[in-house]
């Protein structure tokens, strides 16, 4: 008498087309809605797009502010380990609208300034068509283009208010460590946060109650 959303996490050895099939083992009236199939195709890499919020690369052909973000997804050359997974592609935040964001699963917003409506509702149809847009706020971004343009579509249900600096830096208070999002970086025995202070930080309150934080300052208001 419910609806609920149950995971059924699935592992593909091999590249290429593949298929799963789910189905319910009860017996009713309709038989024909107790089983569902559907065809996947694995990817042998994730290519991964990282928009940075700079207008062009630095002088030596780099983009500094993506750098780490780089090496995260992507920390040995692949010319050494082949079996990397992640493959991060940077672009100034220029040249988005000349890029194939289908050609990228996952497209990163890495501290962009601002976008034109335009381009903020591409990126709202890549993101209704299974694809994954990760919003990383930072220095350049710019309040009112969170407020006037990104809060009033589904790519950012909540309000943020400007940046907030502390009287003191605080340290960072992860909600949620279990989330796939940080689970792999700040389990009990390998937590990269400790020791981590925060000087400056957006303040995002979700519109949802369905909508939550990950993380935030201690010592610091927080949603």
């Amino acid at each position: 008498g419910k609806a609920t959303n149950v995971r059924f996490p699935s592992y593909f050895p091999v590249a290429g087309s593949q298929w799963v099939r789910i189905s319910a083992d009860i017996s009713d009236g309709l038989g024909a809605d107790n089983a569902v199939t559907a065809a996947v195709n694995v990817s042998p890499k994730l290519p991964v797009l990282i928009v940075d919020g700079a207008l062009a690369a630095s002088a030596t052909g780099d983009y500094p502010g993506s750098a780490y973000l780089s090496i995260a997804m992507q920390p040995v050359d692949p010319s050494l380990d082949p079996t990397a997974l992640v493959m991060p592609h940077v672009i100034p935040v220029t040249q988005i609208d000349s890029t194939a964001l289908d050609d990228y699963p996952v497209v990163v917003l890495n501290d962009v300034p601002r976008l034109p409506t335009q381009t903020v509702q591409r990126l709202l149809e890549y993101a209704r068509r299974g694809n994954g847009v990760w919003i990383i706020l930072g220095p350049r971004t710019q309040e009112n283009f969170l407020r006037d343009v990104l809060a009033k579509t589904p790519l950012l249900p909540a309000t943020v208010a400007a940046p907030i600096t502390p009287a003191s830096p605080v340290g960072i208070d992860v909600k949620d460590p279990q989330n796939a999002a940080v689970r792999l970086i700040s389990a009990a025995e390998r937590n990269a946060f400790v020791g981590t202070t925060v000087r400056k930080f957006w303040a995002v309150t979700p519109s949802s109650p369905n909508l939550r934080t990950r993380s935030c300052p201690t010592a610091a208001p927080c949603p």
